[in-house]
């Protein structure tokens, strides 16, 4: 082989090797902003919290507007869905974006709470939703089930039970 030949390949495994390190460094920054917001979202919430508690109490807490960060509606929404629960996030996100896999909705879930949660969350309530039948399976990709589906497979084992 040529020496030239020789560089060219030592370059490419370099800079594949540099190319590689930079995905994962993005992916690394990406999960820490993701943290980042969560918990963001849930300090704005226990400060609202607090201030609610001490305006019923009659206190008035003494703050300069810069030291408050403003609570907007984007920073209340994740918390606004902790009542929402991970199966109607999940139904509700399928239903928009057939195809999902489980890691992707723990990740949708999380954003949508503004929290962490139990890396089994997703499984356990996709396995729920398809004892249901109001979601399917395709290899890993999760699918909602239409109402179509579902009227189909009612009278399928209507059919049966005959």
């Amino acid at each position: 082989m040529s020496e030239e030949g020789n560089w060219r390949d030592e370059a490419a495994i370099e800079l594949a090797r540099q190319y590689r390190g930079e995905l994962a460094l993005a992916k690394t920054h990406e999960d820490q902003e993701r943290v980042a917001r969560a918990g963001r979202a849930l300090a704005l919430e226990r400060a609202d919290g607090i201030l609610k508690a001490a305006k019923a109490l009659g206190i008035h807490l003494e703050t300069q507007a810069s030291e408050t960060p403003e609570i907007s509606e984007k920073a209340r929404e994740p918390n606004a869905s902790a009542s929402t629960s991970a199966r109607e996030i999940v139904l509700e996100h399928l239903r928009s974006n057939p195809g999902a896999k489980s890691a992707e909705l723990k990740t949708v879930i999380e954003d949508q709470m503004g929290r962490e949660i139990h890396y089994k969350t997703p499984g356990m309530t996709l396995y729920r939703l398809a004892q249901e039948n109001l979601v399917r399976r395709e290899g890993h990709r999760w699918f909602a089930v239409t109402d179509d589906q579902q009227r189909e497979r009612e009278q399928q084992e209507q059919e049966f039970d005959l």
